[in-house]
C-alpha cells in the first residue's frame, strides 16, 4: 500500500511518496474579492488579476483550525502530485474528490498538542480524507532520523520556519529519545518587518497593485537576501503566466513607464537595513537555545551543548544562517553548527527514514484501531 509523506508546516506543505522527492505547496489561502471562496495549493503559482492582499494560514502554532480549507489544501496538493504520473495509487484519486482509503499517511503535528486537537486531528484523517491509517508526530521525531543526526546522540535542533522557530534539545538514552521542544515566532517577524520594509522602498501604489495579483514577500525575500553583488530588483508582469516575476540583476534596467506594469527597485542602499533585519531575528536565538538547554535535567544540560543542526525555510537565505552561526558560536555556548542539507525539507528527508523503522509500525493508527477504539480508546491504549 503506497504510503505518503506529508511535512504540514505552518507555511508550506511538503508532500511525496516514500523514495520520492518532496513537492511544496503554499500551506495558506488567499482571498478573492469578489467572492468567500479562496485559491489555495498549486493555485497560488498562477493567480487570476482579481486576488487580494489577504493570507489566511490554516495552521496555527502546528495545528490546523480551518479544516476546511486544510481539506482543499490537501486535496489539491495529492491530485497535482499524480495528475502527470502513471497511477501508482487509486484511479479515485484523479477526481475533485479523491479518496485516500488506499493510502498510509505519516505526517507533523505539534509538540504540545492538545488532546482535543489530536482527536480532531484523527477524525479529520480517517473520516474526512479516509487514509487507510496515520502516523503524526512532532516534526523533531522526524529530524532526529535525518542522515546527519542518526550518529548525534545529543545535540540542538533549530528548525527556522517562515512561520516561526522551533529549539529542541535531545538525548538519545539506548534506546529512548529524551527531548523538549521550545517555539517561538521569530520566522513570522521576518514578515512583519520585510513588509514594512517594502512599505518604505516600493511606491505603495504600485505595491498594491503586485499584491492583487500574487504573494510576492518570498519571492521578494530571496532577491534582497541574496542580491549581495546585484544592485537592483525587477519586478515585471508575464502575460504567459499572468503573474508577476521577480529577478535581480547588476545590469543598469531603464526606469519604467507610467503605464508599464514593471517596477525597478534600487537596492543599492538597503543593505544595511536587510543586514538590520536579519540581525533583530539572529540575535535573541542564543537565548531561545539557552532557555531550551536550561529546561533538561540539570545532569543532561551539559551533553546537550555540543552541536546545533539548523533546518527550515529560513536557513534557505545564507545571510540568515551566517548570522545565527555567528550568534551562535561567539556565545559561547554551542561547539559546532551544522546546516542541514536541503534545509526546507530536511523534515520530510528524516519521515523517509523514519518509515523505514521498527517505531513506524508501532506507531501506526489503522482504520481498525480506530473504528475499533475510537480517539479516546485510542489515547488509552
Amino acid at each position: 500500500m503506497p504510503t505518503i509523506l506529508l511535512d504540514n508546516g505552518s507555511h508550506t506543505l511538503k508532500i511525496g511518496l516514500i523514495g520520492e522527492s518532496a513537492r511544496i505547496f503554499p500551506n495558506y489561502a488567499l482571498r478573492v474579492n469578489d467572492s468567500n471562496f479562496p485559491l489555495y495549493g498549486s493555485y497560488l503559482n498562477g493567480l487570476p488579476i482579481t486576488t487580494e492582499a489577504y493570507k489566511t494560514s490554516v495552521c496555527k502554532a502546528g495545528e490546523i483550525y480551518e479544516w476546511k480549507l486544510e481539506d482543499l489544501i490537501w486535496r489539491d496538493a495529492l491530485l497535482q502530485l499524480y495528475q502527470n504520473q502513471d497511477c501508482k495509487l487509486s484511479d479515485q484519486l484523479h477526481t475533485l474528490f479523491p479518496t485516500c482509503s488506499d493510502l498510509d499517511l505519516i505526517t507533523t503535528t505539534s509538540t504540545d498538542a492538545h488532546p482535543a486537537a489530536k482527536r480532531q486531528f484523527l477524525e479529520y484523517c480517517f473520516e474526512t480524507m479516509q487514509f487507510a491509517s496515520v502516523v503524526a508526530q512532532p516534526p523533531q521525531a522526524y529530524l532526529t532520523r535525518h542522515s546527519l543526526l542518526s550518529n548525534a546522540t545529543t545535540g540542538i535542533i533549530l528548525d527556522m520556519g517562515y512561520a516561526g522557530m522551533s529549539s529542541t534539545a535531545f538525548l538519545y538514552t539506548n534506546p529512548i529519545l529524551y527531548s523538549h521542544t521550545l517555539v517561538d515566532c521569530g520566522g513570522s517577524l521576518l514578515n512583519s518587518l520585510f513588509t514594512a520594509l517594502l512599505q518604505e522602498t516600493i511606491d505603495p501604489g504600485f505595491l498594491m497593485d503586485i499584491r492583487k495579483r500574487c504573494l510576492l514577500i518570498e519571492s521578494l525575500q530571496k532577491c534582497f537576501f541574496t542580491a549581495t553583488e546585484n544592485s537592483q530588483i525587477e519586478i515585471a508582469f508575464c502575460a504567459e503566466k499572468n503573474n508577476y516575476l521577480v529577478r535581480s540583476t547588476s545590469d543598469s534596467l531603464p526606469a519604467p513607464s507610467n503605464d508599464e506594469g514593471r517596477c525597478i527597485l534600487d537596492i543599492r542602499n538597503t543593505e544595511g537595513v536587510v543586514q538590520n533585519l536579519l540581525e533583530q531575528i539572529a540575535t535573541h536565538i542564543p537565548n531561545m537555545i539557552t532557555t531550551c538547554i536550561q529546561s533538561l535535567p540539570t545532569e543532561l544540560q551539559s551533553l546537550s551543548k555540543g552541536n546545533v543542526f539548523i533546518c527550515g525555510g529560513l536557513a534557505n537565505i545564507p545571510p540568515m544562517t551566517e548570522i545565527t552561526k555567528d550568534a551562535l558560536l561567539t556565545s559561547a555556548l554551542i561547539d559546532n553548527v551544522v546546516i542541514l542539507p536541503n534545509p526546507q525539507t530536511a523534515v520530510y528527508d528524516g519521515m523517509q527514514l523514519y518509515a523505514e523503522t521498527a517505531e513506524y509500525a508501532r506507531s501506526r493508527i489503522t482504520r481498525q484501531l480506530y473504528e475499533e477504539y475510537g480517539c479516546v480508546g485510542l489515547e488509552h491504549n
